[in-house]
C-alpha cells in the first residue's frame, strides 16, 4: 500500500493553507530540496532569550517559557534537517550555542520532563509539575542530538557519555506494560538508539525496544520505531489507514474544562503530524 500522489497533495495543500510555517519549511526542505536554513529560521522564532525553546513549539502546552521538553523537540528538528557538528553557518552557530548554554544551566542529573511553569497554562497533564517524572524523556533526545551537533573537542562529550550509559541502564530496567506505557519515553529512546547505532553495538537495547513496541497499537508502533527494527506490512500500512476522511492525521487533546486555545493547539499538532508521518511513509517507501 502507498499513499497516492493525490492523497499527498491534499495533505500538502492543507499544510500550506493552515499549517505552521515551521512545517511548511520542513516540507520544502525534505521534499523539494530547498535550503535547510529556512527550517532553522522558522524554528528560531520559538527560541527564548535564555536559549531554550518554548513560545508554542510544543503543542501539548500553552506555556511560552523555555522547557527542556520543547528544547528537545527543537534539537530533534535541527538534526532532522541535516545539521551536524561540521556546520559553520553563523546563524546556526548562534542558535545552537544559545541552546547549548541553556542546557548547561540545568543542575539536575537528567533534563526534567515536567515543569512548574506548565501548571499556569492549559496543556497536557503529563508535562505539569507533580506528574510522573522521567529519566529517559527528554534526556535521550537531547543527548542524542548533542552527539550529532556538538563538536568533537567539546569536553561536555564526557558528561554526555556518562549520562547516556546510566540512561540506557535505566531503560533496560524499565518495564513497559499495559498499565504503564509512555509513548514519549520510547520515542526518545528510539531517537537516541538510531544515532548510537551508527557508532556502537546497541543490540541488547534493540531487543528490549522490539519487545516494548508490542505494547502499542500498529499506528503507534510505526510512529515510534524510527526504522530501528523490522515491521510487518500491516503495521506500516496503518500509518496510511489511520487518517480522517479529509486525509489528515487527527490528534485531539483533553485538557479538561474546555481549556482555552485547545482547538488551536490541535490544529498545530495536526500540522506537525502531517510532516512527521509523511517522513515516516517516505522512510518506508510508502509514498507513490
Amino acid at each position: 500500500m502507498k499513499l497516492t500522489k493525490t492523497e499527498q497533495q491534499r495533505i500538502i495543500d492543507w499544510v500550506f493553507a493552515s499549517g505552521r510555517d515551521l512545517d511548511i519549511a520542513r516540507y520544502n526542505y525534505h521534499f523539494l530540496n530547498e535550503d535547510k536554513m529556512m527550517v532553522l529560521h522558522t524554528l528560531s522564532i520559538y527560541q527564548n532569550k535564555d536559549g531554550g525553546f518554548g513560545l508554542g513549539l510544543i503543542n501539548d502546552s500553552m506555556n511560552q517559557s523555555s522547557t527542556y521538553f520543547a528544547t528537545a523537540e527543537a534539537l530533534r528538528i535541527i538534526v532532522e534537517a541535516g545539521f551536524d557538528k561540521n556546520e559553520e553557518n553563523e546563524i546556526y552557530n548562534l542558535v545552537f550555542n544559545k541552546t547549548f548554554r541553556y542546557l548547561q544551566n540545568c543542575k539536575e542529573k537528567y533534563f526534567p520532563l515536567t515543569d512548574k511553569k506548565n501548571n499556569k497554562f492549559p496543556g497536557s497533564s503529563f508535562l505539569k509539575a507533580g506528574s510522573k517524572e522521567s529519566t529517559i524523556c527528554p534526556s535521550a533526545t537531547i543527548y542524542g542530538s548533542l552527539i550529532v551537533l556538538l563538536k568533537d573537542n567539546n569536553p561536555y562529550h564526557k558528561i554526555i557519555n556518562i549520562r547516556i550509559e546510566q540512561l540506557l541502564k535505566d531503560y533496560l530496567e524499565k518495564t513497559f506494560d499495559n498499565s504503564e506505557v509512555s509513548k514519549d519515553e520510547l520515542k526518545s529512546i528510539s531517537f537516541l538508539l538510531k544515532i548510537l547505532k551508527e557508532k556502537q553495538d546497541v543490540s541488547v537495547y534493540l531487543n528490549k525496544f522490539s519487545n516494548d513496541l508490542n505494547v502499542f497499537d500498529d499506528y503507534d508502533k510505526a510512529c515510534i520505531n524510527n526504522n530501528l527494527v523490522p515491521l510487518n506490512e500491516e503495521v506500516v500500512n496503518s500509518v496510511i489507514d489511520n487518517r480522517l476522511k479529509v486525509g489528515l492525521w487527527n490528534h485531539q487533546y483533553d485538557w479538561g474544562s474546555n481549556a482555552a486555545n485547545q482547538e488551536i493547539a490541535e490544529i498545530k499538532e495536526i500540522s506537525k503530524l502531517a510532516l512527521d508521518n509523511l517522513l515516516i511513509l517516505r522512510n518506508y517507501n510508502r509514498l507513490e
